[in-house]
């Protein structure tokens, strides 16, 4: 005799939730992805335009980085060399286009490493996010951003010229 099975006996609706559980996932991810890319594409809006402007209005003849420094006014800062070799940094407003662009080399200022080290002295179980150069009115400033000992995020604002500490926030984390 030969043994015969039954056939399931599952309700198709728990065939078709994992399938539409996946689908669904999916969907997310797709989204998720696409608000990402349109968020990163938002920032990074007119660096194109502001290197342009920083290799026309000043001794830059290339540029290897453009970042943002939100201070008191918006500046995208482009980091560059110009014909002679040298490093430099020129400081194109956002919004008030009636602002020159200024530009400072970096042999006239605190080297990012001498500023990181001084930092570290005063710091030393801090734990280190990232480091940029600012300007707020006519200061260039280096922006310190890190965790510290009582977990709390910092931003530390140094005077590029002589190192001089300029000011910090410290955004202390909710427990809510």
């Amino acid at each position: 005799m030969i043994k015969q099975y039954l056939p399931s006996t599952v309700p198709s609706w728990v065939k078709w939730t994992p399938v539409i559980i996946l689908f669904l996932f999916l969907i997310m991810l797709g989204f998720g992805i696409s608000i990402y890319n349109h968020t990163m594409d938002n920032k990074r809006d007119g660096f194109e335009q502001s290197s342009e402007i920083a290799m026309e209005q000043t001794a830059l003849v290339s540029v290897d980085q453009v970042e943002r420094y939100h201070g008191e006014e918006y500046y995208h800062v482009v980091t560059g060399t110009t014909e002679d070799g040298e490093k430099g940094f020129a400081f194109v407003p956002q919004g008030d286009q009636q602002k020159p662009v200024r530009l400072i080399l970096e042999k006239n200022i605190m080297n990012e490493n001498e500023m990181k080290n001084q930092w570290k002295k005063s710091c030393s179980s801090c734990s280190f996010i990232s480091m940029n150069l600012g300007i707020n009115g006519d200061t260039y400033l280096w922006e310190i951003k890190y965790i510290d000992e009582q977990d709390r995020y910092v931003f530390d604002y140094y005077n590029a010229m002589n190192g001089e500490k300029f000011g910090n926030y410290r955004l202390r984390q909710s427990l809510y």
